[in-house]
């Protein structure tokens, strides 16, 4: 029998935190730290943004110190790359800003919805433009008024774009409806000294702007999630992932793998600023839930294509639902997933907004395409491990938007 191989491993800082932490940063009362901040292609884009609004970023090695203009440039086009995050949360914060803004984004970004964040933010006054509200989008910002918003949908990224253009308008804004979703923008304005108030309810901020931030970024759970699926699913490794956020807002897949009777500890737990602790997953055989609990989705969305790869290779039916928003993300990630799994050798059935797997499935291996998605690339290539011949992925270095050392942790078990 060969020997189980042993690994620590660290994941990639938080992309969600860093992307706030740079553009709260950009309109604070002084200088900002950001420790252990997130490199990669989409929060590159975020640098290159606050840059051009005026702001000063100095990079170290493991600090970024932020300092903010002490008047904005107000005239300016840019361009977001892949980053939805950017573009989205950013938004809101031009729409604040008294000037002439034009966002541009690649082929997959500028196919993907901005009338989401486009209604609430000419609801506060903000004038936008753009065609059948996809990039290219033009913002003319400036002298925006509070207002009382429904949010129709759990979109962090839109909640976040709202409460950043309450910063700087005229009024108190208050946030209510589809509010239950990851929270580190709230957690973020409320310990630099924004005037919010948060409740089951509703969100309510009046017009402030944030002391200076002082932030430690903690390792990101969605990029940890391939690592407890691997952990998880394949019997030749012993994993610690250390470090890693555990904010609930974000572990939704935690509850849906304890009801799986898979097989996890937390170690080393600790509450920051966001709670933080290293994960430890243990080889289990686990049972497929017949559905997935609705409510949890908005916590695990970036997780639901790793977590169909674990059920694939769990026992039983499951039928995933009401996840027609990954039909949104840099992808139509469960056209994308049906096609791929095919190719490998695992039958499932797409549904409108879902999908049904059964398992456990053997899979074969073969060549897929990560249609320039990270979370396909990730996906397969933990697939690819427990595969009889290996999966060869097309376009697999699309992982630069938000964990570029993967494939170099993944060697590393190996060499």
């Amino acid at each position: 029998m060969k020997k189980r191989i042993k690994k620590e491993i660290n994941v990639p800082s938080d992309k969600s935190i860093t992307h706030r932490a740079l553009l709260l940063s950009s309109i604070s009362k002084g200088k900002s730290q950001i420790f252990n901040p997130l490199i990669s292609e989409d929060t590159k884009r975020t640098i290159n943004l606050v840059k051009e609004l005026g702001a000063k970023v100095d990079i170290d090695a493991n600090k970024w110190v932020v300092t903010p203009p002490k008047s904005f440039n107000f005239d300016f086009d840019f361009y977001s790359g892949n980053s939805g995050t950017t573009t989205r949360i950013s938004s809101g914060l031009l729409a604040s800003i008294d000037g002439h803004f034009t966002i541009l984004g690649d082929a997959s970004l500028s196919q993907r919805p901005m009338k989401r964040i486009i209604e609430p933010l000419s609801e506060m006054g903000a004038k936008i433009s753009c065609e059948n509200y996809k990039l290219p989008m033009t913002i003319i910002g400036g002298n925006l008024r509070g207002i009382d918003y429904w949010l129709k949908i759990p979109s962090a990224q839109v909640k976040s774009s709202i409460m950043f253009a309450a910063l700087r308008a005229t009024g108190k804004t208050t946030i209510r409806g589809a509010i239950n979703s990851r929270n580190h923008t709230e957690i973020m304005f409320k310990n630099s000294g924004v005037d919010i108030e948060i409740n089951d309810n509703y969100i309510e901020i009046t017009p402030s702007l944030p002391t200076s931030l002082n932030y430690r970024i903690p390792g990101d759970f969605s990029s940890a999630a391939y690592f407890i699926a691997m952990g998880l699913i394949s019997k030749k490794v012993d994993l610690i992932i250390k470090s890693v956020n555990l904010n609930k807002t974000r572990t939704g897949m935690f509850q849906v793998l304890e009801k799986m009777n898979a097989k996890f500890e937390i170690k080393n737990f600790k509450n920051d600023i966001e709670p933080i602790g290293d994960i430890v997953p243990v080889f289990s055989n686990m049972i497929n839930l017949k559905n997935i609990d609705e409510n949890l989705i908005p916590f695990m969305i970036d997780e639901i294509p790793i977590l169909v790869l674990i059920q694939s290779q769990s026992e039983g039916r499951v039928i995933f639902k009401n996840l027609s928003e990954l039909r949104r993300k840099e992808t139509d990630r469960i056209n994308a997933l049906v096609q791929n799994f095919e190719k490998i050798g695992v039958k499932i059935e797409e549904l409108n907004d879902g999908f049904i797997v059964e398992g456990p499935q053997e899979i074969k291996g073969g060549e897929i395409n990560s249609f320039n998605d990270h979370r396909i690339s990730m996906t397969f290539a933990i697939a690819g491990l427990i595969s009889k011949e290996g999966i060869k992925i097309k376009n697999s270095n699309c992982v630069d938007v938000s964990f570029p050392n993967f494939f170099e942790i993944i060697k590393g078990f190996f060499s």
